[in-house]
């Protein structure tokens, strides 16, 4: 259960609806570039904090599609689910097996992604990530 609260944590980070204006920037291939924690306000220990920092950063490979789909991909597995944005598209929505998750918009462009989330990992300050180069 705890691996795939992150795993749609995960797809959470880079959810959003049908590819026109802040849609169209989240559609694309994403890949983390850092993960800010707090860790003091953490029910999390710092090994704990670091293992989240390291997968996210080096594990998981992110695409998400114009049709509301999204892949996340760790090594040889594959989760997918559905995301759309909120009314205001200031916030993101992912869905996997009736799960939501919602994050907050802090920051998007062509060339960065930074988000909030807002439940389940309460030490993350935000995610910040930037178009993939290559894919696997």
């Amino acid at each position: 259960m705890q691996q795939r609260t992150f795993l749609l944590f995960i797809a959470l980070a880079f959810g959003a609806s049908s590819c026109t204006s802040v849609p169209k920037l989240v559609c694309k291939h994403w890949k983390v570039e850092e993960v800010n924690v707090n860790s003091k306000s953490s029910s999390l220990s710092a090994e704990q904090l670091r293992s989240i920092q390291y997968q996210l950063k080096n594990e998981f490979d992110f695409r998400f599609y114009p049709d509301s789909i999204y892949m996340v991909i760790k090594g040889y597995d594959t989760t997918y689910g559905n995301w759309y944005l909120s009314a205001n598209k200031k916030q993101l929505i992912s869905s996997v097996g009736g799960e939501e998750q919602t994050s907050e918009i802090l920051k998007i462009n062509k060339k960065e992604f930074t988000f909030h989330p807002l439940k389940d990992f309460g030490s993350i300050n935000f995610i910040r990530c930037i178009p993939a180069t290559t894919t696997k």
